[in-house]
């Protein structure tokens, strides 16, 4: 029976090891001791946290865990690495042991002071004191012990030996020599820093002809005057590596004589890649729409929730990344495992069933800095119950929907209708209105129209009379035939809209 549970010799564990030691380094641990036997005995070692730059491997001849350095050790970044060995046996369920593996990173002198300034500037007048304090520069170093001990040394160079020295400890400046301001003017102590790089011009000729300006053509870069013939080339805009590996650029400088005189320098910039592109999650897709259902009754442990596959765009940065998962309510940390290459396992069933959102960090290996992209993987983990409650749930929302979507789509239809009546009653109104204005322009047309014909009437009246008067007297004395004459009646219609006369002849 599984009744002995593995053991280590040591509860912990201090290593030591070399910032400078190259990637593939491997420690052998001692392995953990069961009593039982078989499958019963130690099967498997496993190393958390998964984002130190050591893998755990196993000797395939004597079964010991190895630990394996797989990125890059930077003291001055991280100096320890807490690690926790576990061995499991192979009991249902197994039983196990830890150890904690304390590694100290230990100090290799890979780092060059870096003064506070770029530029120190000082001006002091020709009869200044011999052994006053003129300056004081400073420098850091982030080693440590004798690795991070400065020693300060002044450069030779226009003479300034002689004229200056420096205490090596402290880095202070002092005046050594008395000074001649008619046989040098100035001297010039260089000091590196993070400037990409410094120009000193010189020009012989005195007055305007002998001052310099210059110009560069390039616009990630600047030109900053320290003094009357020296400049410093500083970045002013972002640079990018994945864009751009090198930059070409013309510096020309220009006396302000006349005629001008000028002179050009070609300068050839090569840009180094950092890693300044956090790793890119090729798959799955980002963001999850659904959760990964997972059957607690039917599935099969282990198993395989998902695999990640990672980029990073930095080129020159190792391709290799460390995972890391934390689960809310964080219950089943213990039965999710996510190996080295991404695949994303669940291990075994947790006790009860639910809802679990789980993050998922992916940090790359830069040596400077350590970029991180992260993903939430919501998991739901369900028995054959909770499945058809899923199921009633799922119905009930669709018919709430449904439901929704025919309330809408009825009150769309009772406002496109009451909008309808609208404009049929406001037309309605429009044309009544109309008619009867129509109506009462008939009527005044119609009495104008009697009144001017009964004018015309009265008046055609008149003339029939006088011309039968007229035609009586004249057929007295006149024949039979003349009798029979014709008699000519007038009628007079006048026009209903201005009554104009027109006078028509009838024969009677």
């Amino acid at each position: 029976i599984n009744d002995h549970i593995p053991t280590f010799k040591q509860s912990s564990l201090t290593l030591n090891v070399s910032e400078n030691v190259p990637i593939g380094y491997e420690i052998s641990l001692e392995p953990a001791v069961d009593e039982d036997y078989g499958l019963l005995s130690v099967q498997t070692y496993e190393l958390h946290p998964s984002t130190s730059p050591f893998r755990l491997i196993k000797s395939s001849l004597t079964n010991k865990p190895i630990l394996k350095l797989i990125e890059p050790l930077d003291r001055e970044t991280i100096a320890s690495y807490t690690l926790h060995l576990y061995a499991f046996d192979g009991g249902q369920p197994p039983l196990s042991s830890e150890q904690k593996l304390l590694i100290q990173v230990t100090d290799v002198n890979d780092n060059a002071p870096i003064f506070d300034y770029h530029l120190y500037n000082r001006t002091v007048q020709e009869n200044e004191t011999v052994e006053n304090l003129l300056l004081q520069v400073h420098a850091t170093d982030k080693d440590i012990d004798e690795n991070g001990r400065i020693t300060y040394t002044l450069d030779g160079g226009d003479n300034g030996d002689k004229i200056f020295k420096i205490n090596e400890q402290t880095g202070e400046i002092f005046l050594k020599s008395s000074l001649d301001y008619e046989q040098q003017r100035s001297y010039t102590l260089t000091v590196y820093g993070t400037a990409v790089a410094y120009a000193y011009v010189s020009d012989p000729d005195s007055g305007e002809n002998g001052r310099v300006t210059c110009i560069i053509n390039n616009s990630h870069f600047i030109l900053n005057l320290l003094t009357i013939n020296a400049y410093s080339l500083q970045i002013f805009e972002p640079l990018d590596y994945e864009q751009q590996q090198q930059i070409d650029i013309t510096l020309t400088c220009s006396d302000h004589g006349d005629p001008v005189l000028s002179v050009s320098q070609s300068l050839t910039i090569l840009i180094q890649d950092c890693n300044d592109n956090a790793p890119e999650i090729i798959s799955p897709s980002l963001p999850f729409n659904d959760s990964i259902y997972i059957s607690y009754e039917s599935t099969i442990l282990p198993f395989v929730i998902t695999q990640f596959v990672v980029r990073d765009l930095d080129r020159f940065q190792p391709q290799i990344f460390s995972y890391t998962f934390e689960s809310i309510p964080n219950d089943i940390d213990q039965n999710l495992f996510l190996n080295n290459n991404g695949t994303f396992i669940l291990r075994t069933m947790p006790i009860t069933t639910g809802f679990y959102n789980v993050n998922i960090s992916v940090t790359d290996s830069g040596k400077d800095k350590q970029l991180t992209t992260s993903i939430q993987v919501p998991i739901r983990i369900y028995s054959q119950n909770d499945s058809q409650h899923l199921l009633l749930n799922g119905k009930r929302l669709a018919i709430e929907r449904t439901g929704l979507v025919l309330v809408v789509s009825f009150l769309a239809i009772v406002l496109c209708a009451a909008i309808l009546i609208a404009c049929c009653f406001l037309c309605a109104f429009i044309f009544r209105i109309k008619r009867q204005k129509h109506q009462n322009k008939t009527t005044m047309m119609a009495s104008n129209k009697s009144t001017c014909f009964n004018c015309c009437y009265s008046t055609s009246s008149f003339k029939t009379s006088n011309e039968n008067k007229d035609t009586q007297s004249s057929t007295s004395n006149t024949s039979e035939n003349e009798a029979r004459s014709s008699q000519k009646t007038m009628i007079e219609i006048l026009d209903e809209a201005v009554c104009n006369k027109k006078i028509f002849y009838f024969i009677v």
